[in-house]
């Protein structure tokens, strides 16, 4: 179905006809994960022969291989690939650009999303990814939002149940927790939600794998660099969120076999090791006081009013240094070089 016909007055909009889903799923620790993840996916619209999944094991005579791949048939979803060796993030993230080179044309969308990631948009994925077509931009991302359980503990996944209703807790761990250290930063606190065909998500799915043009972000730049972003205040009321799963009670195990996997990057061990040292002790992740979401703090603000005014001050923003760059190199032009000194310019 195609969301956008191409106007005849204007070789700007581009027809969209699908969107797609791209993602590994990890059966070893986080195949309980699955079914909560399939029917958010599904609600959101996206058509099951355009799920893309690899399965992955560390043991290649999982049976839990067999136990997903039995659960996606049931959907009458195949998965592309069963990958049975040792995970790494580097190998992961090939694999997943692989599938969207393989399955994705260039004008379809993907959604990319881990196993323990459900994306909360403010409006459909259609509606959104019609909005960036318009305006020719090709990548969304969004800020990530811990869920945790309603004691802060580290608790099983159950399917009987939502997982809403499961990790009712929407904090800010990552950045008001773990903070910044030499390797990560503020960088792997968003993740690229929704992009074009064209565009491939790097390691982590942070960020595009090759660089793009600011203006073809959603707000006039990556999300990472905006000054807000390790805010919870922002983080809580902006409007593109992944909802992160992660604190359940097989992360420690997921930790220990992610630091003792080879080729690990420096950003991972150093994370990793943090959020592993927090878990090891009392099991009940402590959230420091401004950090944990007020229902109360979703904004009502349009969110197309709020992305426009996000890329007119990132605009406004790049004038006015262009403006002082070249006012700096007009004066040094009229001034000799030691009162340019003086003077500071």
């Amino acid at each position: 179905m195609t969301l956008i016909h191409e106007s005849k007055s204007s070789n700007s909009y581009r027809s969209v006809n699908r969107l797609h889903l791209v993602s590994c799923i990890g059966v070893d620790h986080e195949l309980n994960l699955l079914p909560h993840f399939l029917r958010h996916y599904l609600g959101l619209g996206i058509e099951r022969h355009l799920m893309h999944f690899i399965l992955q094991s560390n043991d290649s005579e999982s049976s839990n291989l067999e136990r997903a791949k039995d659960f996606l048939q049931d959907y009458e979803i195949d998965p592309r690939q069963l990958w049975r060796d040792r995970y790494t993030s580097a190998s992961m993230w090939e694999r997943r650009r692989s599938l969207q080179a393989q399955y994705v044309p260039d004008g379809d969308w993907v959604l990319n999303a881990d196993v323990d990631e459900l994306h909360a948009y403010p409006a459909t994925p259609r509606c959104i990814v019609e909005f960036c077509v318009r305006r020719e931009i090709l990548a969304v991302q969004g800020v990530m939002i811990d869920r945790l359980s309603k004691n802060s503990k580290l608790v099983s996944v159950n399917d009987e149940e939502s997982i809403d209703k499961q990790f009712p807790i929407c904090a800010d761990v990552m950045c008001s927790v773990a903070g910044k250290g030499q390797f990560h930063d503020q960088r792997g606190t968003v993740k690229l939600m929704l992009h074009s065909g064209s565009v491939f998500p790097g390691i982590g799915g942070h960020c595009t794998h090759s660089e793009i043009d600011d203006s073809k972000f959603l707000i006039g730049q990556p999300l990472a660099n905006h000054p807000d972003i390790c805010d919870p205040g922002f983080r809580f009321v902006f409007p593109f969120q992944v909802h992160h799963f992660k604190w359940t009670s097989t992360l420690g195990l997921r930790l220990k076999r992610r630091l003792a996997t080879p080729g690990i990057t420096n950003a991972g061990l150093e994370y990793d090791s943090k959020i592993l040292n927090l878990v090891n002790g009392s099991g009940v992740i402590e959230i420091p006081e401004g950090a944990i979401m007020q229902r109360k703090e979703h904004r009502n603000e349009d969110w197309r009013r709020t992305v426009t005014r996000y890329r007119h001050q990132r605009r406004w923003i790049k004038q006015i240094c262009a403006l002082k760059l070249k006012s700096r190199s007009l004066l040094k032009k009229i001034f000799p070089y030691r009162l340019s000194a003086w003077l500071g310019i």
